[in-house]
């Protein structure tokens, strides 16, 4: 399966220098070491998640896009979502 970086798939792309340079960034990123600064903040959302689960199970896949969304807002650009409503949710809810 390919990794998904940008609006392309790299398992998808021609080898070459732009496939070359994604995936230099992509393992820049992704490294075990930089991986593990992740945790916190991802152990954090996934509480946070557990804690709206108890509260509106009928929300599963809502809860779950929520932890997605402030997941990946926080490591790539270190913005928390509010707990109530985010606009970033909302626009990945009503896509």
């Amino acid at each position: 399966m390919g990794t998904r970086v940008g609006a392309t798939f790299i398992g998808f792309v021609k080898y070459g220098p732009y496939w070359r340079r994604e995936r230099r960034l992509f393992q820049q990123v992704f490294r075990a070491d930089h991986v593990a600064q992740y945790a916190p903040r991802t152990m954090r959302a996934a509480v946070n998640m557990l804690r709206q689960l108890l509260y509106r199970k009928e929300d599963f896949m809502s809860c779950i896009r929520r932890f997605a969304v402030g997941n990946v807002l926080g490591i790539v650009y270190g913005y928390d979502i509010p707990e109530v409503y985010d606009h970033f949710v909302e626009l990945v809810e009503h896509r």
